[in-house]
């Protein structure tokens, strides 16, 4: 099946139907036609022509869009793994909705997103907690609030609780030695 603006125009037209926002709609209808220009410069005219080699292909070139003629990013060094994912996922809504509609028996679940770079944690030594109970005496004014800080502090650093975990702590949790902790996706984590 050959990919033309009338298909391209039913496909969107299918995604509004499905109540996403315009500002969605014109996002797909951007990411689509780039990556539709960027089919035709291939040769590559037709849905079938789109498999795992294809896409591999595509994202090694927007991997290299490095301030380049194709881009409205001209004046980045690159394209965030977070862009380079949402055209992707553009490319695996037009290909599920051509199996829908067309039956062409793609199969859009192969296409695997780019993975996020990890952002390396740094923790604070010993040091720096010293540092910053010490800087709780100058900036406190009343004793209570003092030992309050310094405890909430010292809380967070010895049981790797996240500021949002220590404000759901109520006094009886304290009392126990061992307590359960509720956070992210309500699951539990032993303190």
């Amino acid at each position: 099946m050959i990919i033309t603006e009338e298909l391209i125009n039913n496909f969107l037209e299918y995604k509004r139907n499905e109540w996403l926002k315009e500002k969605t709609i014109k996002s797909f209808r951007y990411d689509f036609m780039a990556f539709y220009r960027w089919l035709k410069e291939n040769k590559k005219h037709n849905v079938e022509d789109i498999d795992k080699l294809t896409i591999e292909e595509y994202k090694s070139f927007l991997f290299s869009l490095w301030g380049s003629k194709y881009s409205r990013y001209s004046n980045t060094k690159w394209l965030s793994w977070i862009t380079i994912n949402q055209k992707l996922c553009c490319i695996k809504h037009f290909l599920e909705y051509c199996n829908y509609v067309y039956d062409i028996g793609l199969d859009p679940n192969k296409i695997k997103m780019v993975k996020a770079k990890s952002n390396r944690m740094d923790y604070f030594t010993e040091e720096e907690i010293k540092l910053i109970l010490e800087a709780v005496d100058h900036t406190e004014k009343y004793r209570i609030n003092q030992l309050r800080l310094k405890l909430l502090i010292l809380v967070c650093y010895v049981s790797w609780l996240r500021l949002n975990e220590v404000r759901q702590i109520k006094i009886k949790d304290i009392r126990n030695l061992n307590t359960n902790i509720i956070w992210k996706w309500d699951k539990k984590r032993k303190v």
